[in-house]
């Protein structure tokens, strides 16, 4: 299965989804890189669900299935999540901020309720810790990416918050 913002798949066809590209491993051994590799890739996915609110007043997630599973060489990491109504203690959040490569931005404080568009508590609020370069961040095409509880569980995915040029 595969995590991602609703508003980012706003309007795909089931033809589309075929042919979107997943990468793997697109990532780097330094922050300051822009690029990794691209080989890692499995093509198509299915719907699976969406928030029933969705368009921006819920939890805006996409959830999907893969076509295919990716090969036993991409050490691909399965993740739970935490259907719990209680925020994490601390956490992490993976992303691409703006088609960049992996980034891992960190919180030590905990989640706390919040609303987003339309005053019903469906997401969680999150300090990002300060780091050696700055502030962990969020930017632009991290919507969707999920977010971490201490325990390694998603808690939901990122649809908003403020952006930083910081680096983790």
């Amino acid at each position: 299965y595969f995590l991602s913002a609703e508003h980012c798949s706003e309007g795909a066809s089931a033809a589309d989804r075929n042919q979107w590209i997943f990468y793997f491993n697109y990532q780097a051994s330094t922050c300051a890189a822009t690029w990794g590799p691209t080989s890692n890739t499995v093509t198509g996915c299915t719907f699976k669900a969406k928030d029933p609110l969705a368009s921006y007043p819920g939890a805006d997630f996409d959830l999907m299935q893969l076509n295919s599973t990716p090969p036993l060489s991409y050490n691909v990491y399965y993740n739970g999540w935490n259907r719990e109504n209680v925020g994490g203690a601390s956490g992490d959040g993976i992303h691409q901020p703006a088609g960049d490569i992996k980034k891992i931005s960190t919180f030590a404080t905990p989640m706390i309720s919040s609303t987003w568009w339309n005053g019903t508590p469906t997401h969680w609020k999150i300090t990002w810790s300060a780091t050696v370069n700055g502030l962990s961040i969020m930017q632009g095409g991290s919507s969707g990416s999920p977010i971490f509880d201490q325990d390694g569980h998603i808690m939901g995915d990122l649809s908003g918050g403020y952006e930083s040029n910081a680096c983790d």
